[in-house]
């Protein structure tokens, strides 16, 4: 029987008691007047009946709506506590655990009926049991609250008998007259795993060779590893919620960056070469990787950068180029690079509509020198050719070592004819020099072939061909001169192999 049906039962018995008495009272008491007549009492006690019921129904109305409330508010913990997701014992002075919520089942591992069997200590592993009685005895002698900001940690024992590190807050209770504890725990393995996480993903961001750049989502740096500066010359401060831009050189333009985000947001992630500027203000190239880091839903919220310094790699490439392209002793274009340049001409040349010459040049007097000073001297008179020709050419021309003692040159984009003789005349007055060693002196000359295009030719073979004709006709006439080609020349002459 409810409590609401036992407050209504109560009050019909105390109304039909009265009632009763009324009844009762009203046979038995009269007064006799002295008229002779009698009064019955009964009637004046009536009001005093109802008054009394009324009182004791009011009383009772309200016990009834105080024990709902209390209800209501019992409810109301009862919820609280089971949709907590923490752990929640109910512990009294003795260690004996009264209440342990759904969230505590679940991570010790017992049923509501076995936790009203352990005590606190039961839950500790035993090496911790004896140190922890005192401590519970000293928390309930000062029973202050001791929530999760203050929170410490222990080692918990589950059912099953594992250890597992839980995080724990107290506060305090009183209940019939004792002092009870709250105890809210923690699972911390999750928060631990986390942090061993952070801890070595700190390890390989500071101990890594590699320059590590991270930003937010608005691209403002948050954080550089020590490699970073390293490679930069720059200051952890000097970048920190500053944008990637900071450290551009001017090398690539709008462009180049505007299809990196595009790419970036595409695929999430780009990887190439880029030249930024040191602190010093140095071009440095560098091998980048920049990956977007995204959250759950799909957001990007950081990008990483990886920056690899490939100076050395780029020097070597320089050097290899040198080597395939360039002769090593004179550092002039080599035949496979004159080749290029030869066909990047005759292009420009079409496109423009402009004439260039082609130089066909081989030196006189240069096997004396060999034979008669030796091959060092010898040497050293091919890096003083190339040296004159550079000196005397255009910055857009082209000076290349064939082999031996054979050079070509390419003069573009000319104005007329005549500009051919201008420029080649002063190439045979700087290539007339003589070397002097071991007391001798040799005279050094040259005799160059001249090709027009297109007047000559518009292929690389055929001018290559009839700048060589023409070299020939030089030596064949006294050598130290230049000539021009012309149809007359085809006849007998063997030209040079491009």
């Amino acid at each position: 029987m409810t409590h609401h049906h036992i407050n209504r039962y109560l009050l019909g018995v105390v109304l039909t008691v009265l009632l009763l008495s009324g009844a009762v009272l009203w046979a038995e008491s009269k007064i006799q007047l002295a008229s002779g007549s009698a009064i019955h009492l009964g009637w004046l006690l009536i009001p005093l009946f109802v008054l009394a019921g009324g009182a004791i129904y009011v009383v009772l109305a309200r016990l009834e709506q105080e024990q709902r409330s209390l209800k209501n508010a019992k409810q109301y913990a009862d919820d609280l506590i089971a949709a907590t997701p923490d752990a929640l014992l109910i512990i009294d002075q003795q260690g004996h655990i009264l209440r342990a919520n759904v969230g505590a089942q679940r991570l010790f591992g017992y049923s509501v009926e076995a936790f009203s069997q352990l005590t606190l200590p039961d839950l500790l592993p035993e090496r911790f049991r004896k140190y922890h009685d005192h401590l519970v005895d000293n928390w309930f002698a000062n029973p202050q609250p001791r929530p999760l900001s203050q929170k410490s940690e222990l080692l918990a024992l589950t059912r099953e008998g594992e250890e597992i590190p839980v995080e724990i807050s107290l506060s305090f209770t009183h209940h019939d007259g004792e002092i009870q504890a709250i105890t809210a725990l923690r699972d911390a393995r999750t928060r631990k795993q986390a942090e061993a996480r952070f801890r070595l993903m700190s390890k390989v961001l500071e101990q890594s060779a590699e320059g590590i750049l991270i930003t937010d989502r608005d691209t403002r740096i948050i954080e550089v590893n020590d490699a970073f500066c390293h490679l930069t010359g720059f200051q952890k401060k000097e970048l920190l919620n500053k944008r990637p831009p900071v450290l551009h050189s001017g090398y690539h333009d709008a462009a180049f960056y505007e299809e990196l985000w595009q790419q970036l947001k595409r695929d999430g992630h780009w990887k190439g070469e880029i030249w930024d500027k040191h602190k010093n203000g140095q071009l440095t190239p560098y091998l980048i990787s920049i990956s977007a880091v995204e959250d759950d839903r799909g957001t990007v919220t950081h990008y990483v950068a990886q920056y690899s310094d490939i100076t050395l790699i780029k020097e070597k490439e320089q050097h290899l180029e040198r080597l395939a392209h360039f002769d090593p002793l004179t550092g002039l274009a080599n035949r496979m690079l004159f080749k290029d340049r030869l066909r990047a001409a005759i292009n420009r040349a079409r496109r423009n509509n402009h004439p260039f010459a082609l130089l066909y040049i081989d030196l006189d007097g240069f096997k004396q020198v060999n034979d008669q000073l030796g091959h060092d001297v010898g040497d050293e008179a091919l890096i003083q050719v190339a040296q004159k020709m550079t000196n005397v050419v255009r910055e857009d021309d082209t000076v290349a070592r064939l082999g031996g003692d054979e050079f070509a040159i390419i003069f573009n984009e000319l104005t007329d004819d005549a500009q051919a003789d201008i420029l080649t005349a002063r190439v045979l007055e700087a290539l007339t020099f003589t070397i002097t060693s071991q007391g001798l002196e040799l005279a050094i000359s040259a005799s160059i072939g001249i090709a027009l295009f297109p007047d000559h030719g518009d292929s690389e073979e055929t001018l290559l061909h009839r700048a060589d004709l023409a070299m020939y006709q030089c030596k064949h006439h006294g050598k130290q001169s230049y000539c021009r080609f012309d149809e007359s020349m085809i006849a007998n002459i063997k030209p040079a192999a491009i």
